[in-house]
């Protein structure tokens, strides 16, 4: 994770090349979302982020069936297990909560309302966001948590009212990021 995220960083600086630019990260996504430290990040935007690895229980059954599935599949195996700690019988919780103290910049989040915990029959994932991570995203005051709709689980932005929702938030960085474009020249 360490090596893309570099190579992001760098292609933020040869394409962007010092513009205001707005951030958005989706599931594993903010694990590269959130260690981004390019100086013109002005925003950013997370839907479903999670910072640890051993309890998101849904993924960790999907992923197990999906190794199953292909048992020769050595790069999936390699995915799963450096990124998430899952191998076919072992878990290995990844933290990744340092990347909570790197936010400097205005981030909205958004979540499902569904809560991870406890395990139990669902007809679809629960949020990815822990209560542990809500409270730490909440205690930045630079971030804003906004909560998707009733019965909203881990694919909260996809369809329906999240997807407004992500569409508003989205409209609202880049019309920020635009208004710092517009005060330096």
């Amino acid at each position: 994770l360490p090596e893309l995220t570099a190579g992001l960083e760098e292609v933020l600086t040869l394409v962007f090349r010092g513009l205001p630019t707005v951030v958005l990260g989706a599931s594993t996504g903010n694990l590269l979302a959130f260690g981004l430290k390019a100086p013109n990040i002005c925003r950013r935007l997370a839907a479903e982020p999670f910072f640890t690895t051993g309890d998101l229980w849904p993924f960790v059954a999907d992923a197990r069936r999906r190794m199953a599935r292909s048992p020769g599949n050595a790069p999936l195996a390699a995915y799963l297990w450096r990124i998430f700690g899952i191998g076919p019988t072992v878990l290995e919780n990844r933290d990744y909560r340092h990347l909570l103290g790197d936010i400097s910049v205005p981030t909205a989040v958004i979540v499902g309302d569904l809560a991870l915990s406890p395990q139990r029959e669902l007809a679809l994932w629960p949020s990815f966001t822990s209560e542990a991570d809500r409270r730490a995203l909440a205690a930045n005051p630079l971030v804003t948590i906004h909560e998707g709709p009733s019965g909203s689980g881990h694919g909260v932005t996809v369809d329906g009212p999240g997807a407004a929702l992500q569409k508003q938030l989205v409209h609202k960085a880049l019309r920020a990021a635009a208004e710092l474009c517009v005060q330096a020249s």
